[in-house]
């Protein structure tokens, strides 16, 4: 799910929809299609962006619920997150993080310093990459695109959040959630 400062949208798998939410009334005011299982969404202070793992695309919504890109891929997509200038995007197969190029909606690097990344956020000033069926959390730079910490958190860390202060993360493997002071 992702807030863009005034509705819900929410990734529907199973159904190749985005929905925006009304918050203040609950109610769905658009259905936008997107591509095959959408799983991850982000904004960008403008944009809606949405990784669709069953189609290898990301696509890209404008504030009046239309598809402005779709950005082909190398493989299934998972999560999506903004830096502030790029879009993130993890890879499902082939352990990639892919960087995107908002404004010509071109992927721009693609990062292969991860094993099986699966949740992406941004603290602000660094990404935070979990590992699918592991017990580690990355702790990325986005300009240097290297690794600067490796943090060993429970076991399948799945979801990641960040509080203004720390990254959270719940870890499936463990029904457990870790807190990771930023």
């Amino acid at each position: 799910m992702a807030f863009d400062g005034t509705s819900i949208w929410v990734a529907s798998s199973g159904s190749g929809t985005v929905s925006k939410i009304d918050r203040s009334t609950n109610t769905v005011t658009a259905n936008v299609i997107v591509g095959g299982s959408p799983t991850g969404v982000a904004f960008d202070g403008t944009s809606i962006w949405v990784a669709n793992s069953g189609s290898n695309t990301v696509s890209k919504i404008d504030s009046s619920t239309l598809v402005t890109a779709s950005v082909l891929v190398s493989e299934p997509t998972q999560a999506v997150a903004f830096d502030g200038t790029s879009i993130w995007v993890t890879g499902l197969v082939l352990s990639h993080v892919l960087k995107i190029d908002r404004s010509t909606n071109t992927v721009t690097a693609t990062v292969s310093t991860f094993a099986q990344p699966l949740e992406v956020a941004f603290d602000g000033t660094s990404l935070w990459i979990t590992q699918r069926f592991g017990t580690t959390v990355f702790k990325f730079d986005p300009s240097t695109l290297t690794v600067t910490a490796t943090v060993t958190v429970g076991s399948q860390p799945l979801g990641l959040a960040f509080d203004g202060t720390n990254i959270w993360t719940a870890n499936s493997g463990v029904a457990g959630v870790s807190k990771i002071r930023v």
